[in-house]
């Protein structure tokens, strides 16, 4: 007596994992920062739900509408990567702009003068000295930190001088020199007259006000 033939399984999986994939990717798109692991799996979706409709087509599946749709949410789902990775990228960059930017005030630039630039060696260790005066030319209170880039005759920088005004009223002014600045030399540094340039400025609102009278404000 023959045997009736054991019924065919359906081979539904690929349609299966495509729309979880798919599912997923769509969640990890809406989110930008999330963006590449969602072009992955909507690209694995759309790749598994391909396959899924091969074997629907071969009749080895059953579900063909489910693989169609896993394919377009796939899809859909690399698309949102995309413009994740886009907006992230775009975020990026202009974070780093923005780092770019601090520091380099234009119109503080003009606050920072300097003058008697030089370096000196005592004991052996060589040191740069200038005097820096910060005139507060805004109409309201101001603090400051200043770079100062101390260069020699080639114009090779071999010191920095980094110094602040804390809480200039507006019009006042604050002058520091000697060593009064934090000053760093170049381990090749010798005494001789120097060339001071002012490199940065960042100006912004103070976070504490000088008393009343307070002459020096570097100390309020």
């Amino acid at each position: 007596m023959t045997q009736p033939a054991a019924p065919t399984v359906p081979s539904n999986g690929f349609g299966i994992t495509a729309l979880v994939l798919a599912l997923s990717g769509l969640g990890f798109g809406l989110v930008p920062f999330t963006g590449f692991i969602a072009l992955v799996l909507g690209l694995l979706a759309v790749l598994f739900g391909l396959l899924g409709r091969s074997y629907a087509r071969r009749g080895a599946a059953t579900n063909r509408t489910m693989t169609a749709t896993s394919t377009a949410l796939g899809i859909g789902a690399a698309a949102l990567g995309v413009w994740g990775i886009v907006m992230m990228s775009g975020g990026v960059d202009k974070f780093g702009k923005n780092l770019q930017g601090v520091g380099h005030d234009t119109a503080a630039m003009g606050d920072v003068a300097v003058s008697d630039c030089s370096v000196t060696s005592e004991y052996g260790v060589s040191s740069v000295h200038a005097t820096v005066k910060i005139t507060n030319k805004a109409d309201r209170a101001q603090s400051y930190l200043a770079t100062i880039g101390v260069n020699d005759a080639s114009g090779a920088r071999i010191g920095e001088i980094n110094t602040a005004g804390k809480t200039l009223g507006a019009g006042q002014s604050v002058s520091m020199s000697g060593t009064a600045p934090v000053a760093t030399a170049a381990g090749g540094a010798r005494p001789r007259p120097a060339t001071c340039v002012v490199a940065t400025v960042n100006r912004f609102p103070p976070v504490m006000t000088c008393p009343a009278g307070e002459v020096d404000a570097k100390f309020c």
